[in-house]
């Protein structure tokens, strides 16, 4: 975010970027056993990177004037969060949750919150709040850091693509049989679920049928896409680390141990645990609902002649989603390769009532109308070919069409 707003790219920014990665190289090495050991230095590495960012914004107000109030309002933020997690340290567990559950909201909604004091600021009326202060409240909060929005959905759908990325490399084992197993099966299932995820979020929700973002479209849908966004990421590992678990289990028929490598043997349980289903249901279901609520922030172009419209298709998502959740109420009913191939029958459910929906009337899902593919012949000489080429580098293929009317036929359907 800091790059995003002050993006000088020099070396003090690069060491800075470095410095910072070193931090979280720190912060987790000390994620497993930070509740039971190593949590005061798990806290240390994320507070030495926090307030050498803090410390980064209060130079900015320094330097900037324009920006200095939101900038003094960042800082003490950061100050009032970094004294909760300071506190939590000197807590033992649970009750650490009393500390840490505002400290993580302050993290989440601290920095956004001048947005809410703003709108107060200007909608507030003078019997509440006084002139000469909603004036000053007003005046200090007007200037804020411009933000690249395209840089932030870039780095937004990179992001996405690391998650997408990490449910693959999650599933994968090594096999020491030869030929296909009911295990690799279970594995193809599986990796048919983030393809799907995929090709929804970046086809179908955010590129063909996407008229105005969810951040050019007004603050409630700007709010609505990070927040989203964040909750969708944590519920996709959530259900990608439980999938893991579930490809390598070896409850089903004609899944043998002794098939892995010694590495993955440890892995394979007998038995999928209860909570391994929830996590894995709730998580993917979880994300279905929060895509869903993402498709919703932004406004989507309405062709004429669509099959389904966008609330129809969404709605056809969420009940999918709902179904994703409720599935592990099944119990033993489903060992783990029916619970895979019937979130992945959901999955793919949601993907064709979307390509289908989307789609026009009397369209086929090939070329053409009938959805009969086409084609085309054509004869060009290059002086023809010389004539027609643009400055561009393109053929203006009207004109070809015109000069070759009398030698010959230009084109002709097959």
């Amino acid at each position: 975010m800091i790059i995003a707003w002050f993006e000088t790219d020099d070396i003090f920014q690069r060491v800075s970027i470095l410095f910072l990665l070193a931090c979280l190289f720190g912060y987790t090495t000390n994620i497993v056993e930070a509740f039971s050991e190593t949590y005061a230095t798990l806290i240390g590495f994320f507070l030495a990177a926090r307030l050498y960012m803090t410390a980064y914004l209060f130079l900015t107000a320094l330097l900037v004037p324009m920006i200095r109030p939101v900038m003094l309002y960042y800082c003490l933020i950061a100050l009032l969060n970094a004294a909760l997690w300071i506190a939590s340290i000197h807590v033992s567990y649970p009750n650490q949750l009393a500390l840490i559950l505002p400290a993580l909201f302050l993290e989440i909604c601290g920095q956004t919150s001048y947005i809410a004091l703003l709108t107060l600021a200007h909608r507030l009326p003078t019997i509440i709040i006084s002139p000469a202060l909603k004036a000053r409240t007003t005046k200090a909060l007007d200037f804020h850091p411009a933000l690249n929005i395209e840089h932030r959905v870039e780095r937004t759908n990179a992001f996405v693509s690391l998650v997408f990325g990490y449910t693959v490399v999650a599933i994968l084992y090594q096999t020491s049989s030869q030929g296909i197993t009911a295990l690799f099966g279970k594995a193809i299932l599986a990796l048919i679920q983030p393809f799907a995820f995929n090709w929804l979020y970046f086809e179908l929700d955010a590129d063909r049928l996407l008229a105005t973002h969810a951040i050019r479209r007004a603050k409630i849908s700007a709010a609505l896409w990070s927040l989203a966004h964040l909750l969708f990421i944590m519920s996709f590992v959530l259900g990608g680390g439980a999938l893991a678990r579930l490809v390598l289990a070896s409850d089903i028929e004609g899944v043998r141990v002794e098939d892995l490598t010694e590495t993955y043997q440890g892995r394979s349980e007998g038995e999928v645990r209860r909570g391994v289903r929830w996590f894995y249901c709730a998580g993917f279901g979880s994300a279905l609902l929060l895509m869903g609520a993402i498709s919703v922030s932004h406004v989507h172009k309405d062709l004429k002649g669509m099959r389904l419209s966008k609330g129809v298709r969404l709605g056809f998502r969420a009940a999918a989603g709902v179904v994703m959740i409720l599935l592990p109420l099944a119990g033993e009913k489903l060992d783990s390769l029916g619970l895979v191939a019937t979130m992945t029958g959901l999955v793919c459910f949601s993907l064709v009532v979307e390509v289908w929906g989307a789609s026009r009337k009397g369209t086929g899902f090939g070329s053409g109308g009938g959805g009969k593919p086409r084609g085309y012949v054509g004869r060009c000489g290059k002086r023809d070919l010389q004539a027609v080429l643009g400055e561009d580098g393109r053929v203006d293929v009207d004109a070809l069409g015109e000069r070759r009317q009398g030698a010959g036929l230009a084109s002709m359907p097959m």
